[in-house]
């Protein structure tokens, strides 16, 4: 009798340390997904922010022979990296 709770306990306790281990791994895939969350809120503000300067700048690039202005050239880069 003795025997079997104590062979009760201890699958008890391994079920606890593997929960715990469980507990530890959801914990860095969180952490994983908020360093890529934050990473992608950066390269968004940074695109923002570079067509900002361009609208404010007047800058022009011709493109496939036709001038435009390279905040155009910008959101449209933007668009089309965050499609994929």
């Amino acid at each position: 009798m003795s025997d079997e709770k104590d062979i009760e306990l201890e699958y008890l306790k391994l079920n606890v340390e593997v929960w715990k281990k469980i507990v530890d791994v959801q914990q860095h895939f969180n952490d994983l997904e908020m360093k890529v969350r934050n990473f992608g809120l950066l390269i968004v503000s940074a695109f923002i922010s570079a067509i900002g300067v361009s609208l404010k700048s007047q800058y022009e690039a011709e493109v496939v022979g036709y001038n435009r202005h390279s905040a155009a050239n910008l959101g449209i880069n933007y668009l089309i990296e965050s499609t994929e």
